[in-house]
């Protein structure tokens, strides 16, 4: 359920840009894309490094290689 929520968050945001740049340059549109994206990457980069290093720093600093599985 929460994946659903963040999933329809940035859908929901993506659109709001979408609109507001509705009457935009289509460089500038397209420069605020590949912001967009860039910014949703990083966030979900550092969410996970986040929950790693203040959460579970014990399990993972004896399993380093389980910092990178994102699916568990």
């Amino acid at each position: 359920m929460w994946g659903l929520f963040v999933a329809l968050g940035i859908l929901l945001s993506f659109f709001i840009v979408e609109r507001q740049l509705k009457g935009e340059n289509k460089k500038y549109r397209e420069l605020m894309g590949n912001i967009f994206f860039a910014v949703v990457v990083s966030g979900f980069i550092g969410a996970r490094f986040g929950h790693v290093l203040w959460y579970e720093w014990t399990y993972y600093s004896q399993h380093l290689t389980q910092i990178f599985a994102v699916w568990h």
